[in-house]
């Protein structure tokens, strides 16, 4: 990723305490527009991964299939 990340959206799958916990940040950069998805489970203190996309569809595709693999969590866009 280049050195300015701009968070777009943040979403959070409702559950509490870290081993439940999982928040997802779409993101990307101003000066080379490269798009990431951040993953973190457990919460702050958590465990933290991420992979880097070269256009918005396909972080946004891989956005959605880490959303829809969890069909029992209730998933809440939050402000970024």
């Amino acid at each position: 990723m280049g050195t300015k990340v701009r968070n777009v959206e943040r979403w959070w799958n409702g559950s509490f305490g870290r081993l439940a916990r999982r928040d997802i940040w779409l993101r990307t950069t101003d000066d080379d527009g490269r798009w990431d998805v951040w993953i973190r489970d457990g919460g702050t203190e958590g465990r933290n991964s991420h992979t880097e996309y070269e256009t918005e569809q396909e972080a946004r595709t891989a956005l959605q299939k880490l959303i829809n693999g969890q069909p029992q969590s209730r998933w809440r866009k939050m402000p970024t």
